[in-house]
């Protein structure tokens, strides 16, 4: 992926985090094909970058849509 496909990437997700948000919170339910472990790892890597580690909880394995999308935004802007 070249470095202008990264930046619009990280634009389009900002913009659909903003409109998701303004809509009300939706769980996201991971994919099946994500074994338990990958589940944990992404959902504490979201509660590390949000600032909150002790709220994360493995047996809750759900994200908002919004929370999975300012990560992947996060994530898509520092992997440049």
């Amino acid at each position: 992926m070249t470095q202008k496909e990264k930046k619009l990437i990280s634009r389009f997700l900002e913009d659909l985090g903003d409109i998701l948000d303004k809509r009300s919170c939706n769980d996201w339910k991971l994919p099946l094909d994500l074994t338990r472990d990958d589940k944990i790892a992404f959902i504490k890597e979201y509660y590390d970058f949000n600032g909150d580690p002790e709220n994360f909880d493995e047996q809750y394995l759900y994200l908002s849509d919004t929370a999975v999308v300012s990560l992947l935004s996060y994530k898509n802007a520092i992997d440049k």
